[in-house]
């Protein structure tokens, strides 16, 4: 056996004597050895657990809750330590063995296609034992052709091919001898195949309802040949065997690719149902849907509308670009502050040693329960309570991770992606895409699909311009004073009454029950004012998106920075009325982040007494203004760092 660096010297030794145990031990007394190591594999093993555990809850949903999945994680490891055992013991399976320790179903099956004379090509799965599956056919006198895959280190893949020849086997290298495949066929030989293996290429079908793409080349070899395809399964019972041989699905004759797919579809369908009934039989611990177009997206938020609408701009942007995507949406809650602030300093004192279940102390049962059975390829958080659940549901299911916002106390290398605005002062680095605003669902599309639901909604007529006015409400920084809206109606309406123009308005959850007042004395009457939206009252769900879709220019108050960051994106000009800061001498993230939109011509700014001037400008010279368009750059982001 060739070795070749120091870790294969380590590995070797070990491997060395449970290979010599292996020819002088009786069989029950390796059996013991085999089901000890299988235990320890658990373990030992930690990310192939993860592993499997996020493969049995892609493939089964909530079928399956954690016990469950870890006694089938358990019985997986179990099976691999007892298949390894066997394999050393292939020298001392013979027809005695056959008859006391495996039991054959449906041999009939295989008698019958040995009458084609055109050749055997059993298909297989990575289940039981499969490479038990071969030996009965051997036994009988019928030597097996075995597809396998060249393995590493050097010295493993001459060992397991050492002792697979034992059985009369002859082994072929996948990929550099099909054409031995097919003489072997023409010549009536028997040839086996795992046919469970996805790849980038093949027939894309579903598999557990997630679409692969199967390896189709054994079944263009049976086509090819006019040899006869049998699916076969190895079940283990303890530790005896059960091999199913199934009704052919491929029956010798020419097939075309109607035939073809079709046959892979009967041989999907049978592997779905074997693992479906017998989970623990199968090879979980490799990543099954590597290469899957489909993406579950999982976004973990704190409850803030504005924080989910960012992290929906995420879920969208992925969903542009691959299909299908499921996007589950979760909001945090836990138990209360103080164990919030235990858990965040666990995580960044000891955050790799810390299991998905610690949050059961910690979380809300409701939240927990939902979290320990989800599955996710990514996960986005956005908001301070997220950051250190979503390394862990991320770290339990081997997802890529998506922090929105700045992720302190978190350091931003430890997302795959953090998405950071410039006003919240980031540090730069391969992981970090800055943004000039929030993040949003703003795009041409979403803007004509909101605008066609607000018509229908509220019969809106946009037969003259149209400004869109969006009121929001008081926040840490600013105060929304009833004089200073009051002087901002006037100049709207003024503007309006002198260029013959709409008036469409929204106000926010957040307006201040004297200010909806007010705009109800304003504009209750006023022919002009096409629609009002007022939340707190009536809220239409498009009212937002519509407005800017149907808007000639927009004015909106400056002190939600979600809010003047979908107006700069709708490609509309946008005047944003600064409100009374409650601080003047403080110079606040909305500052820097308005001053940047300015000084990039995505926004203009205006007071009480400049409004209606800054109205006028819009008009003069609309094409100065330039569209946000984060959507474009987020996409790109996306595709480098998320999806490849």
């Amino acid at each position: 056996m060739k070795i070749s660096s120091i870790t294969e010297y380590i590995l070797y030794f070990p491997l060395s004597i449970i290979v010599f145990l292996s020819k002088v031990l009786p069989i029950k007394s390796l059996y013991a050895i085999a089901r000890f190591c299988g235990k320890a594999g658990y373990y030992l093993a930690g990310k192939r657990r993860r592993t499997a555990n996020a493969n049995l809850k892609a493939a089964f949903g909530e079928r399956y809750d954690q016990a469950a999945r870890d006694t089938i994680i358990k019985a997986v490891f179990n099976n691999l330590a007892l298949n390894f055992i066997e394999l050393l013991m292939m020298n001392r399976l013979d027809a005695e063995y056959c008859r006391q320790w495996i039991e054959v179903e449906n041999f009939d099956y295989f008698q019958a296609a040995q009458k084609n004379n055109k050749g055997i090509l059993f298909v297989t799965a990575h289940f039981g034992n499969w490479e038990i599956a071969s030996i009965p056919a051997t036994i009988n006198g019928h030597a097996m052709v075995a597809l396998g895959r060249r393995q590493k280190p050097q010295f493993w893949n001459d060992l397991i091919n050492r002792h697979r020849r034992m059985t009369g086997r002859i082994i072929v290298d996948k990929g550099i001898a099909m054409r031995e495949i097919i003489k072997e066929l023409r010549k009536n030989g028997v040839v086996g195949i795992l046919g469970d293996q996805s790849g980038r290429q093949g027939m894309e079908m579903n598999f557990f309802g997630r679409p692969i793409y199967m390896a189709d080349g054994a079944f263009r070899i049976a086509a090819r040949t006019g040899a006869i395809m049998i699916p076969a399964f190895n079940m283990r019972r303890g530790e005896k065997h059960h091999l199913v041989i199934e009704k052919p699905i491929m029956n010798g004759a020419s097939a075309s690719e109607n035939e073809i797919e079709q046959a892979m579809l009967r041989y999907r369908d049978l592997l779905e149902r074997y693992i479906g009934g017998n989970p623990e039989q199968w090879l979980w611990v490799n990543r099954r849907w590597r290469h899957t177009k489909a993406r579950t997206v999982v976004l973990l938020t704190d409850g803030k509308a504005g924080h989910l609408r960012q992290a929906q701009a995420v879920a969208a942007s992925i969903a542009r670009q691959t299909k299908p995507v499921k996007v589950i949406e979760l909001a945090v809650t836990f138990k209360n502050p103080r164990l919030r602030s235990l858990f965040t300093v666990a995580m960044l004192c000891c955050g790799p040693f810390i299991p998905l279940s610690c949050l059961r102390r910690v979380l809300t049962p409701d939240c927990y329960q939902k979290l320990e059975n989800m599955y996710s390829d990514i996960v986005v958080c956005c908001g301070a309570a997220t950051r250190g659940v979503a390394l862990l549901l991320a770290r339990e299911n081997l997802s890529k991770t998506i922090s929105i916002m700045k992720p302190a106390p978190f350091p931003a290398r430890q997302f795959t992606l953090s998405v950071i605005p410039y006003h919240d002062s980031p540090r730069f680095g391969r992981n970090v895409f800055v943004t000039e605003g929030a993040l949003n669902l703003i795009t041409p599309e979403y803007l004509n699909e909101q605008a066609g639901q607000l018509r229908a909604a509220a019969g809106v007529k946009t037969d003259r311009p149209v400004i869109g006015l969006l009121i929001g409400g008081d926040s840490k920084e600013y105060r929304m004073a009833p004089e200073a809206i009051g002087a901002l109606i006037e100049q709207v309406k003024k503007f309006a009454d002198d260029h013959d123009a709409r008036i469409l308005l929204t106000t926010s959850r957040r307006t201040p029950p004297e200010i909806d007042r007010l705009l109800h004395a304003a504009l209750d009457g006023y022919s002009r004012c096409g629609l009002k939206v007022f939340p707190n009252e009536n809220n239409i769900s498009s009212a937002v998106g519509g407005i800017l879709g149907m808007s000639s220019m927009t004015v909106v108050t400056g002190e939600s920075i979600s809010m003047v960051s979908e107006a700069a994106s709708s490609g509309n000009p946008v005047v944003v009325f600064d409100l009374l800061r409650k601080k003047a001498d403080k110079r606040t993230r909305h500052e820097v982040f308005l001053n940047k939109l300015q000084a990039r011509h995505r926004i203009l700014r205006a007071k009480s007494g400049t409004l209606y001037d800054a109205l006028q400008s819009c008009r003069r010279n609309p094409s100065r203004f330039k569209s946000l368009e984060e959507w474009k750059r987020l996409d790109v982001i996306i595709r480098e760092k998320i999806l490849k």
